[in-house]
């Protein structure tokens, strides 16, 4: 949750219930099973829409070996590390339901080695950062090194196994990113070095100005290009400044998404703005306008009329899916009077205002548009929500005791594009509920909408309906069948 911080009013009285922790214990081993003491145990949150800035939390292994992680997020999708001098490390994805016994075991390690240079001179490029991922599926976690004056690297403990991702970057030049895969050649095999040499061409250079309606700069404003098909990568930033100038080098020959940020301005959202075409040699010249943005407030309260706080509120454009991706980080959560206030909203767009608690169901306004420099009030309140209750049963009938429930809602223009578990777990809440003796669950105030669930219980596939319709009556049921 979080607290709004006002500087004209007096903070209301917080207060803050903790929910009991998830995660692991167990041993860090070799793959001989001896135990490795003073090894590092790392786990960190995925983020995504729902889940952020989520501290990481990690743990040593003592003289035998053990370690423990008990403070995690149950439900919470983690990427589990572990890593020790002399080993290579190993990674995995888990999501913790409550406290589970979990051994890591550290894979065999070769040596990687090779040379950056630059592509058209041959020449060594120095202080250019180096990535890889190798080894074995269960046993995957990124390497980083950087590059001396002559261009080499080395990684001295890397997993053996097929090198799943290798990448190179430096300043001035364009990261370049591939999948080696099962190729025999760059194969890491224990106790041997694999060489691997990469070059790098020089980049693009990229200037402008960041400039308001009448021309005048609008200064400190940060500048991302982004480029699609390598979106894993960040893309290349720059901050503008006090005259609005920006430069950027390194920038590859394709079509960039263009973001500009601003406080109090609106983002880009049109193709014309936002999508820019660098080619070579350049320079690539570009000044970009940044339209004064509308203003949204207004107050939430509870089904019953009362102000509430603590409330997330998300502006969502609904103009598809390219337009929606640029008009993001558009939030604010209500004060303790309920109040809230979102600026630089994109004027001239189709909007919607949602409005998000963990005790109410949620609610969305009707579509909306504003005019440059507006200001609009909309109220909104939560609903009472509908209650699904649910049981659970393997394929003879027999009641399932101790699955993992987890729930999502699925946007309406987002139907259609779950395809496998990856793509559904992005639209689950972390929150999770087990199933009682009788295999039953209850999931309360859930707003009327299509809703995924997710069930899993040891030794039973996962169970993934897509298409839970929730209506406008006050109780639903379903039936799980594992």
């Amino acid at each position: 949750e979080c607290v709004w911080v006002s500087a004209v009013e007096r903070t209301a009285r917080t207060r803050v219930v903790l929910d009991p922790g998830g995660g692991w214990t167990g041993r860090v081993l070799d793959a001989e099973g001896r135990a490795i003491p003073d090894a590092w145990v790392v786990a960190v949150a995925l983020a995504g829409k729902r889940i952020q800035n989520l501290d990481r939390i990690d743990a040593r292994s003592d003289a035998a070996g053990r370690y423990r992680l008990d403070s995690l997020v149950p439900g919470v999708r983690y990427f589990l590390e572990a890593w020790a001098e002399g080993h290579a490390p190993t990674g995995t994805f888990a999501v913790p339901s409550g406290m589970e016994e979990r051994d890591l075991v550290l894979a065999a390690t070769g040596r990687v080695a090779g040379q950056v240079t630059d592509r058209e001179t041959g020449q060594p490029v120095a202080d250019a950062e180096i990535m890889i991922v190798a080894g074995k599926a269960d046993a995957l976690s990124p390497l980083t090194r950087r590059t001396d004056a002559e261009g080499r690297y080395a990684f001295e403990a890397v997993g053996a196994g097929p090198v799943v991702l290798f990448g190179a970057k430096a300043p001035g030049r364009p990261s370049e990113s591939f999948s080696l895969g099962d190729d025999r050649a760059h194969r890491v095999e224990a106790g041997e070095t694999t060489v691997i040499d990469v070059t790098l061409p020089l980049g693009i250079p990229a200037e402008g100005r960041v400039l308001d309606e009448r021309g005048d700069p609008v200064p400190y404003a940060t500048v991302v290009f982004l480029d699609p098909r390598r979106r894993m990568e960040g893309g290349e930033s720059a901050l503008a400044g006090a005259d609005g100038t920006w430069r950027l080098d390194g920038l590859r020959e394709t079509t960039y998404e263009v973001r500009v940020q601003a406080i109090g301005f609106a983002p880009l959202v049109t193709d014309g703005d936002a999508r820019v075409s660098v080619e070579a040699p350049g320079p690539f010249v570009r000044d970009f306008e940044l339209e004064r943005g509308a203003v949204l407030e207004g107050q939430v309260a509870s089904p019953e009329g009362a102000p509430l706080g603590g409330v997330r509120i998300e502006i969502v454009c609904t103009e598809g899916r390219r337009v929606r991706e640029r008009v993001q980080d558009l939030v604010a959560i209500t004060a303790a009077t309920g109040a809230w206030r979102v600026a630089g909203v994109p004027p001239q767009t189709e909007l919607r205002i949602e409005a998000r608690h963990p005790d109410w169901a949620s609610t969305r306004s009707a579509p909306l548009r504003l005019t440059p420099g507006s200001v609009k009030r909309v109220d909104l309140r939560l609903g009472e929500g509908v209650n699904l209750a649910g049981r659970v049963r393997d394929a003879g009938g027999r009641a399932l005791e101790g699955a993992r429930v987890r729930w999502g809602r699925v946007p309406k223009e987002e139907e259609g594009r779950i395809r496998d578990a990856d793509s559904a777990d992005r639209y689950l809440l972390p929150r999770v509920v087990r199933t009682d003796a009788a295999g039953a669950f209850a999931l309360p105030r859930l707003e009327p909408a299509h809703w995924l669930l997710n069930v899993e219980h040891d030794e039973h596939s996962p169970w993934y309906p897509k298409d839970v319709r929730i209506g406008e009556a006050t109780a639903a049921e379903i039936e799980v069948r594992m």
